[in-house]
């Protein structure tokens, strides 16, 4: 079992406090070997659109969360950073989701992500 898969609950909470829309992780973290003391976990992030404060709020407090409750360096890209052609060339194609808010008040949660 994956770190992800045995804390899937408690990312989805701290997705819901941060406003975020989709959490995507790819790399290491995405499988079912990674350890944290080896290295840092990579994830894709979307929030809601907010005032720029605020999305910089959202974004670090996520950050540190997820630092927290891993146990690891995290590295955090913003979706709309994509659109720099550069970033995107150096994102694996295999992608994980690990929280999808839907469109109604209830969230999408995916289970296994092995």
């Amino acid at each position: 079992m994956s770190i992800l898969d045995e804390k899937l609950e408690t990312v989805q909470a701290i997705c819901q406090a941060f406003h975020v829309l989709k959490l995507d992780a790819f790399g290491p973290v995405a499988g079912d070997k990674f350890e944290p003391s080896h290295g840092a976990a990579s994830f894709l992030v979307e929030c809601e659109p907010a005032s720029q404060r605020a999305r910089y709020e959202r974004f670090f407090g996520l950050l540190q969360a997820l630092e927290i409750l891993l146990g690891c360096r995290i590295d955090l890209v913003d979706y709309r950073a994509l659109r720099d052609g550069s970033i995107a060339r150096k994102i694996p194609e295999v992608i994980k989701p690990v929280y999808v808010r839907s469109t109604s008040s209830e969230s999408t949660k995916f289970g296994e992500l092995s």
